[in-house]
């Protein structure tokens, strides 16, 4: 989730679009961001999938099935996936990042 927040221009009733606009409003957006279906990853053969529909994108080369390739690729783009894919779809074992311990999951649920 992201928050942007800062002051509007505005008349003081949250109208920005009133006359004698002063400082006095407070404005917070909520951006939430939807994982969906990751990107494809450099050494991919397609989109990564959730084999089995537990949230977790296990087939991460996107050949079409979990195997050992799996783990090679994730192994080899940790760095990158930490930065660059949504967390949700990479974090096998829950604890908020991507690590080694995420390999150690995928190669125990292959």
């Amino acid at each position: 989730m992201y928050v942007l927040a800062g002051r509007s221009g505005s008349n003081g009733n949250g109208d920005v679009a009133g006359e004698n606009q002063g400082d006095k409003d407070i404005w917070v957006v909520w951006l939430e961001a939807n994982a969906g279906t990751p990107p494809k990853l450099p050494g991919g053969s397609g989109l990564p999938r959730d084999t089995d529909a537990d949230g977790k994108y296990d087939d991460v080369n996107g050949n079409g099935g979990a195997d050992f390739a799996d783990i090679v690729l994730y192994f080899n783009l940790i760095s990158y996936i930490a930065v660059k894919s949504p967390l949700e779809a990479y974090d096998y074992n829950g604890n908020g990042r991507i690590d080694f311990a995420d390999v150690t999951w995928l190669f125990a649920h292959l």
